[in-house]
């Protein structure tokens, strides 16, 4: 037969889904529990347990490490000022998951990054930062080809490629995003760089044929 007085004891079950037990002071929900009553510390202990995965969340929505920087910062804050709607249907963390994801979304709203002004801010940062001391004329030429180079190569390697050089993402982080392994994200890079390096001697071959004509009627 039952215990009744231990059942009664253990409290009522919890909710099917969630994995944070709120009598536990050291778990996720025990935490959430001592920042709604009032300790100042305990919201910093579930932001130091769960800000890399937050983090992770947000780049794979804003692909760039200042704007998820910026959604992790806000999420946090709704989260900080909202604590008491948690239910406890799912983890902490995911709860913390979720309103992050929900943050980095209305800010792609927002700031409307679409796939356009990304290859935009890419024909000129490439160039600048590769082209270090060269000749402006060169520089303009070069922010062309680089443009038309990721305009010709397959998307995966292209978005890639731009998460890396554009958006200064690590290879870790991208593979993260990305949600393909390590490997995959270098073979991309490398295929995307030799696209970029063909594209380029052509195009150079081009204009250097075309000098040569052009030199050839003046005598």
């Amino acid at each position: 037969m039952t215990d009744t007085s231990t059942a009664e004891a253990a409290g009522p079950s919890r909710t099917p889904g969630a994995r944070d037990d709120a009598l536990d002071p050291l778990s996720d929900a025990g935490l959430l529990r001592a920042h709604l009553d009032g300790d100042p510390q305990s919201f910093n202990e579930l932001i130091r347990r769960h800000r890399t995965l937050l983090r992770i969340v947000a780049l794979r929505v804003l692909e760039n490490h200042h704007d998820a920087d910026d959604a992790v910062q806000d999420g946090l804050l709704r989260a900080f000022r909202s604590a008491d709607t948690y239910a406890g249907r799912s983890s902490v963390g995911a709860w913390l998951r979720t309103i992050i994801e929900n943050t980095a979304r209305t800010a792609a709203r927002t700031r409307q990054r679409d796939q356009r002004r990304v290859t935009d801010i890419s024909t000129s940062r490439l160039a600048d930062t590769e082209q270090v001391g060269a000749d402006p004329a060169d520089v303009v030429t070069d922010r062309a080809l680089i443009a038309m180079a990721l305009a010709q190569i397959p998307t995966p390697w292209r978005r890639t490629f731009e998460l890396i050089k554009v958006n200064g993402l690590s290879y870790a982080e991208t593979a993260e995003v990305l949600g393909v392994p390590i490997g995959t994200v270098r073979s991309r890079i490398n295929r995307a760089n030799a696209a970029r390096a063909q594209l380029r001697a052509k195009e150079r071959e081009a204009r250097g044929n075309l000098l040569d004509s052009s030199a050839s009627l003046l005598y």
